[in-house]
């Protein structure tokens, strides 16, 4: 019954099918751009014929959906950067 009712949220949740078709994992360390993460997830939705949400939304259901979600901020080469623990190793190749 779950993995059902897992199953028709994640036909209308294209972030929930992003996790699911993507087996995108948590870090201990916050090292992976969140723009990167938001691109790979637009570039999947693209691919897989699914309605991509607004930014916003996105890190809202993600947050949701992953209880150990970390984010920090970085300067790096005096830029800032906002980090988060995602890793897209375990993801589609073609869309790294």
């Amino acid at each position: 019954m779950m993995n059902t009712l897992h199953e028709a949220k994640a036909d209308t949740n294209s972030v929930l099918a992003w996790l699911d078709d993507c087996s995108v994992e948590t870090v201990v360390a916050c090292t992976t751009p969140k723009e990167r993460v938001f691109e790979h997830y637009r570039a999947w939705c693209s691919a897989s014929a699914m309605r991509e949400v607004s930014v916003v939304h996105f890190w809202k259901r993600l947050k949701d959906q992953v209880k150990d979600l970390q984010e920090t901020r970085a300067r790096l080469s005096g830029v800032q950067r906002r980090l988060c623990n995602i890793s897209l190793a375990a993801s589609l190749p073609m869309l790294r």
